[in-house]
């Protein structure tokens, strides 16, 4: 049975409990967040001990904690649960910052602790039938690519979220998702352009990404914090059709091929449960992880790249940002 800690019990706290609350061979321990009152409502909820202090949560004996506090704050929680010999699962973005990100790998990895990156789009059957598509010649030789992730502003009670310095913003909190999934699909990304608007909601409301990747297939990333609905869609467009996805659209998932043949694949699946397991799996068998600790380090470094783009107004070369390593 694997024991399990949940700091942070916000939104992806409460997700992380409701996944491994279906799991059998899990074992929810302890829950911790600041807010006495909800920390005791949902340690009642999970049947966990509920703590205020991390210090306290950090005394019992588990095999795993999850960290779901927001992106600012979970450096020095990663490293107190190192300490303490434990695997990590910690929700994305890794860090802030890309050396945060390159320091909290190579203090897990000086600890024997190993640590998970919640990329959870790696783990929507969509996604990955797309992937697989492209992979296998579906459309033949991939010209160029497309994704948009658009969401309503996520009001919080701090509104951390509205600040770059402490949530990175659309580029890393958001934007992160696409950067993971297509550095999946087509290798490393080479140079990054982007920019930026704002409605003063957030430092950033808006943005526009162009990664071009070493094997110079382009991509354009558009993600917004600007709009009233939930949005995901993709496009890659090749030499022998086109694959499509969008969440607004009846079918989701479209194959068109050039003899306009098509091939729909609606999905139930959960994402963040496929994920979850996924990792508690790995724990327990001591597999390697679908999503590395360095998969979410590079994330975090086209993220930054970008961010410098919009300051800048010019391309950014990743290997300069990579280059504190």
């Amino acid at each position: 049975m694997i024991r399990v800690t949940v700091i942070g019990l916000g939104s992806m706290g409460e997700v992380h409990l409701e996944c491994f609350r279906k799991m059998d061979n899990v074992h929810i321990k302890a829950v911790v967040d600041l807010d006495e009152e909800r920390a005791v409502a949902y340690g009642q909820k999970y049947g966990a001990k509920p703590f205020v202090t991390i210090e306290e949560a950090m005394e019992e004996e588990v095999d795993v904690v999850s960290v779901c506090l927001p992106t600012d704050q979970r450096f020095e929680i990663v490293k107190q649960a190192a300490d303490k010999g434990v695997d990590i699962i910690c929700e994305k973005p890794l860090a802030r910052t890309v050396a945060e990100a390159d320091k909290l790998i190579a203090y897990c990895e000086k600890k024997s602790v190993r640590l998970f990156v919640g990329h959870v789009v790696r783990f929507y059957p969509e996604y990955n039938k797309a992937k697989e598509a492209v992979q296998n010649g579906a459309i033949g030789k991939l010209g160029v690519v497309r994704t948009v992730r658009n969401r309503a502003f996520p009001h919080r009670e701090t509104e951390w979220y509205g600040s770059t310095s402490r949530s990175g913003g659309v580029l890393l909190d958001l934007l992160v998702h696409d950067f993971d999934f297509l550095r999946s699909c087509f290798g490393e990304v080479k140079r990054v352009y982007a920019q930026a608007t704002t409605s003063g909601k957030s430092e950033i409301d808006y943005a526009l990404v162009t990664l071009r990747f070493e094997n110079d297939i382009i991509a354009h990333v558009e993600g917004s914090w600007a709009h009233q609905k939930d949005r995901s869609a993709f496009e890659f467009a090749g030499e022998k059709g086109i694959i499509q996805y969008d969440t607004s659209q009846t079918s989701p998932l479209v194959v068109e091929k050039v003899n306009h043949d098509q091939v729909e694949s609606p999905f139930k699946q959960s994402a963040f449960q496929a994920q979850l397991e996924h990792f508690i799996a790995c724990i327990e068998n001591g597999s390697t992880p679908l999503v590395s600790a360095a998969d979410g380090y590079k994330a975090v470094a086209i993220a930054e790249a970008a961010s410098q783009s919009v300051v800048s107004r010019q391309p950014v070369d990743l290997q300069s940002v990579m280059a504190k390593r």
